[in-house]
């Protein structure tokens, strides 16, 4: 049973009142009469929506013409409307901004539908239902400080604007407000904002069977409260709290934007919550802080009333950016915050090459992001790119491809091959943010050569030639909020895997038939945790005039891969991956070799750019159903002069991906095994392999 409650009240004075309105008392002058009624939720419906002028005489027959008009207090007449009775569709004929329908019963319940509008019931009591005022559904507002006493209501206030008032609803999945001696209190701000309540400030006192008002600004001269049909009643286990405050009460017109605020009063515990709204508790007190409505129910923050069309709550943002790991051009971060358009984005990589944009800022008819698109074993810095890296120049409308670009800023130093366009049509701007994606297939990006491709991108935005970059230059390319680090240099770069993998459905038999006498294994999936790792076995001959290397793996050993292996020559032994100034370090990928010389520091060798000093023999690399081979043959004196058979040699080996990462994990005793059994940790040369 929805209840209704009806009362007179003087402005801004507190009022108590005993429900037979025989004993009136307050602290400071009073006067109050009082009423209660219980009315059904069926003639609630439309209580405050439906203006009629009929005097048609009532009765049950069914041959009755129906007459309605929908309004909408922005949109104004309402047209497409559908109509039901008991769950059946009613036809209808529309005429003059006038539905009529035929053959309806009087004390039927006309369902309203509109595909814009929150649905709308209301029951039939005459030829002339009038002006009937269609809203847009209900907007989340805030709700309540969660605290744990039992007679928690955890309300959540909506709002939405009728033709003559702002609707608000309170919902809470309780049932026990009804009866109690709870309270709920609502505050709306018209006109200035200040930090303290004053003139244009409103306070709406709901319990469970009576409303008190609070004008502060002492404008009104009595209050009449049944204009805004208060009531509330449980449905389905839940409690709902209806009220209507009128344009002219709040002396604002329809379109005007007001602040709301509300606090959910325990009386019984002690216990006041206040709203929280953007993930801030508000006072209520101070109506700067309140958040704003305007007439479409859109919630925002300001400490005026006046619009910002640039704000974005704090969890729409977090839904936006859902699943969008990458990010670039963040103000908070950048030497030009107030441009930088704080862009996220996904990367779908199939059939195609997606990208699903969001970005928080208005992104002009002269910005673009420029992406670099690199499927290279050379890793390079200083803002170098290879030739064959691919630039995407991506604007609101149009995505500018190009290759034969040698670094970074070369398209915007007129350098650089020219592709091909492809024209955007789906950029939607809605106004704090915009969303855009583009779709380029694969015979449009020259370096991706197979769907077993690994690529390596780095992101950015641009306003012609002047690139938004980070005011650390490391603070510029993102993976959820984890920086990747300097742009300028490769192994700042993502690495998006490729569509598909290379698998090994070899049998255990099969494999160890492959394996044979290869003692020596490294990069086991297992022993690294990392799922790239190949799984290689090797054997290392030492012939008369020097080495040649046997391997065989079962990963996808790519092109961006490398297998890395140090040599170490004589009896001192370096400590905490220090390693002697005459050892040297040999980097092998499908299709080079090379060495590195004359250091201590191990991960100089990590990096197959860092040397210019390649093999004599060529790498022999094939690939077959489930596994490969690499074959290697190198001379003594490419690693020693001095070297060769019989003098003492040691080894370790590694697979490090794109850019020096290497695939190894804690503890690192078993990166590399002889027979089966863990060598040891290579960060201490005792533990390198005799060979």
């Amino acid at each position: 049973m929805k209840r209704k409650t009806k009362y007179i009240l003087l402005p801004l004075v507190m009022l108590l009142t005993a429900c037979n309105n025989n004993n009136i008392s307050s602290s400071t002058s009073s006067i109050i009469s009082s009423s209660s009624s219980s009315i059904s939720s069926s003639s609630l419906t439309s209580s405050s929506s439906i203006s009629s002028s009929s005097t048609s005489s009532y009765t049950s027959s069914i041959n009755h013409v129906i007459s309605l008009q929908l309004k909408n207090v922005i949109d104004g007449f309402i047209e497409g409307a559908s109509f039901k009775i008991d769950g059946k569709e009613i036809a209808y004929e529309y005429k003059d901004e006038t539905y009529f329908l035929k053959n309806i019963a009087f004390d039927s319940t006309l369902e309203i539908i509109h595909s814009k509008y929150a649905n709308k019931k209301i029951t039939i009591t005459s030829e002339n239902l009038g002006l009937i005022s269609l809203e847009y559904p209900y907007v989340k507002v805030g709700s309540a400080r969660f605290n744990s006493n039992v007679l928690f209501n955890n309300w959540t206030l909506l709002n939405s604007r009728g033709l003559n008032e702002i609707k608000f609803q309170f919902v809470s999945p309780y049932n026990h407000f009804v009866g109690s001696n709870s309270s709920l209190n609502l505050y709306i701000n018209t006109g200035n904002t200040s930090t303290s309540l004053r003139g244009g400030d409103y306070e709406f006192k709901m319990t469970s069977d009576k409303l008190f008002v609070y004008d502060y600004g002492f404008v009104h001269d009595g209050i009449d409260l049944d204009q805004f049909n208060y009531i509330n009643y449980v449905e389905d286990g839940k409690t709902y709290i209806n009220i209507d405050i009128p344009y002219d009460f709040l002396k604002i017109n329809y379109d005007d934007i007001v602040g709301v605020n509300f606090i959910e009063n325990l009386v019984d515990a002690d216990i006041v919550s206040n709203l929280i709204f953007d993930e801030k508790e508000i006072s209520t007190i101070n109506t700067t802080s309140y958040p704003r409505i305007d007439a479409t129910g859109r919630v925002f923050a300001n400490n005026r009333n006046v619009d910002d069309p640039m704000w974005i709550s704090k969890a729409q943002y977090k839904e936006l950016i859902e699943g969008k790991d990458y990010s670039f051009a963040s103000p908070k971060y950048n030497k030009y915050p107030g441009v930088a358009d704080d862009v996220h984005f996904s990367v779908d990589y199939k059939d195609s090459l997606i990208f699903n944009f969001v970005g928080f800022g208005k992104f002009a008819d002269t910005e673009y992001f420029q992406i670099v698109i690199h499927n290279n074993i050379i890793d390079k810095n200083s803002w170098n790119l290879t030739p064959d890296d691919v630039i995407f120049h991506i604007y609101k409308d149009r995505v500018e491809i190009y290759n034969q670009c040698t670094e970074f800023f070369a398209v915007q130093n007129k350098k650089g091959n020219h592709l091909s366009t492809i024209k955007i049509d789906n950029y939607i701007d809605y106004g704090p943010y915009f969303t855009m994606n583009i779709d380029v297939p694969f015979d449009q990006i020259p370096n991706i050569h197979s769907e077993y491709d690994d690529i390596y991108i780095m992101a950015v935005e641009f306003d012609e030639k002047t690139l938004y970059e980070g005011a650390n230059y490391y603070e510029n390319f993102f993976y959820k909020g984890k920086t990747l680090g300097d742009p300028a240099d490769m192994i700042s770069y993502a690495c998006i895997d490729a569509p598909k993998v290379r698998e090994s459905n070899l049998t255990n038999e099969e494999k160890k038939k492959l394996i044979g006498n290869r003692k020596i294994s490294f990069a086991n999936p297992e022993d690294t945790s990392n799922k790239k790792a190949d799984d290689v076995y090797m054997n290392i001959e030492r012939k008369e005039n020097g080495l040649s290397f046997d391997l065989v793996g079962f990963g996808d050993f790519k092109d961006t891969e490398i297998f890395t292996f140090v040599f170490h020559t004589s009896n001192e032994n370096g400590e905490n991956w220090k390693i002697q100034n005459d050892d040297v370090t040999l980097m092998v990928s499908q299709t080079v070799a090379k060495f590195v010389t004359g250091t201590t520091d191990f991960w100089v060798g990590t990096r197959i750019t860092r040397s210019n000093i390649t093999t004599k023999n060529a790498v022999e690399y094939k690939r077959y159903d489930g596994y490969f081979t690499l074959i290697l043959d190198i001379d003594y004196d490419e690693i020693k002069a001095s070297l060769n058979k019989d003098s003492i040699l040691k080894m370790y080996a590694f697979e490090f991906g794109f850019g020096g990462a290497m695939y190894n994990n804690e503890p690192w005793t078993k990166l590399m095994r002889y027979d089966g059994e863990p060598c040891g940790d290579p960060a201490f040369q005792i533990n390198y392999l005799n060979i």
